[in-house]
């Protein structure tokens, strides 16, 4: 008997890494500073832990980082970052119109310009990112 079944093999890029965009009306896009580098401002984010989901590992960084919890967060782009498998996500705080940037557990918070992140330290993922999500920058 013929067996007539094809076996593919499908190479899918798990991410390794998160970043979540928190952006206001007015253009303004939330960034955190390096923290060996006050003056560069990069989105929140970073690696995720052994058994993590990345919208957990977004969430979990997001809040560590900033202070904020999310009420909803979708992915919206993924891309090689340093030869690093990289999901990131926009995500709503709660709740908008009363979240001021804080100190965050390494360095400076602030609602940063798309153009500051775009040319920051993850500047030419942020730069894809950005004309995913119809950004100028």
């Amino acid at each position: 008997m013929m067996n007539n079944s094809l076996e593919l093999e499908i190479e899918v890029e798990v991410p390794k890494a998160t970043c979540v965009l928190i952006w206001r009306q007015d253009g303004k896009i939330l960034g955190v500073s390096r923290p060996d580098d006050l003056e560069a401002f990069t989105l929140p984010g970073g690696g995720m832990h052994e058994g993590e989901e990345p919208a957990e590992a977004a969430a979990r960084e997001l809040k560590e980082e900033t202070g904020v919890e999310l009420s909803e967060i979708i992915p919206v782009f993924h891309a090689l970052e340093r030869d690093t498998p990289c999901t990131a996500f926009e995500g709503t705080p709660i709740p908008l119109d009363e979240f001021q940037p804080r100190e965050g557990e390494k360095g400076i918070v602030r609602w940063c310009t798309p153009t500051e992140l775009a040319n920051g330290p993850f500047g030419k993922y942020n730069q894809l990112l950005f004309s995913k999500m119809g950004i100028s920058y």
